[in-house]
């Protein structure tokens, strides 16, 4: 894949999360892709396992707002440096809703086939502050 096409497609991605359209950011993933996940306890196998775990988080965020802090293309490899914010309104596994905000921060590594969609992902993103802000876990003690 050409620099242009990995941008055409991470641009595809953010702008399907945005409308929230988790079904439209799955059709970009090959079908046996495999992404990892920091909060995901595990891989995610496939197409409509990417397309669910994704749903889900728009379900518990209806407002997400997924934003574009930086990108880097080498070679098949796109790495998305994103922003998110959303308001806690539906329920995520073990956490009712909560009504709060938050914003976290993260990082997308991307790997494209020559077919044009991701057959990896690897996610790195900043759980426990998500999980501070909704009030499910306490703020580190200070140190001295």
């Amino acid at each position: 894949m050409t620099r242009e096409e990995i941008l055409r497609r991470v641009d595809e991605q953010d702008d399907a999360f945005n409308r929230h359209d988790a079904a439209a950011i799955a059709a970009t993933y090959a079908t046996d892709a495999r992404m990892r996940d920091a909060a995901a306890g595990g891989p995610i196998e496939g197409r409509e396992a990417v397309r669910a775990y994704i749903d889900g988080y728009m379900k518990a965020f209806p407002d997400l707002r997924w934003e574009r802090v930086g990108l880097e293309i080498d070679g098949d490899v796109g790495v998305e440096e994103w922003r998110c914010t959303g308001t806690h309104e539906g329920d995520m596994p073990g956490l009712p809703a909560t009504h709060r905000q938050m914003t976290v921060d993260g990082c997308s590594v991307l790997f494209f086939g020559d077919d044009g969609l991701v057959r990896e992902e690897h996610n790195y993103w900043d759980e426990a502050a998500m999980l501070r802000q909704l009030g499910a876990m306490a703020e580190p003690a200070a140190t001295a």
